[in-house]
């Protein structure tokens, strides 16, 4: 296991229980409903993801990475859209997702490279 993979898993957990809060504590409710429609959008593959990015299997990570490029964009949309007043959630979420997209496509990349490297 890299460390990419370990740092992308500890902030997809970080994202879900972020997400999580928002619904315990209402945040959603008084938007409109769509927008919590979204967000179980973007949820339901994190959360289908989070056991397989710890393998060793390079799929995963890409998978992850392609899953973090659609809660990137919904972040921004959601910082484009939301009031003034409700802009900080959506803020800490759009780094929280960047992060663990980031370490993703890191992880694809750099195995890709080893694993190159050990066959010839």
């Amino acid at each position: 296991m890299t460390g990419n993979r370990d740092l992308a898993a500890a902030l997809m957990v970080v994202v879900v229980s972020f997400i999580g809060v928002g619904f315990a504590n209402g945040y959603f409710a008084e938007l409109e409903s769509e927008v919590g429609y979204r967000e179980l959008a973007f949820l339901v593959p994190v959360v289908a993801l989070l056991p397989l990015i710890r393998s060793t299997l390079r799929w995963t990570a890409l998978a992850t990475g392609i899953v973090g490029v659609f809660g990137l964009v919904l972040a921004a949309y959601n910082l484009a859209t939301f009031p003034g007043d409700k802009l900080g959630p959506p803020a800490i979420g759009l780094i929280l997702v960047l992060l663990f997209t980031f370490f993703a496509f890191r992880a694809y990349l750099t195995e890709g490279r080893s694993e190159r490297r050990g066959a010839l």
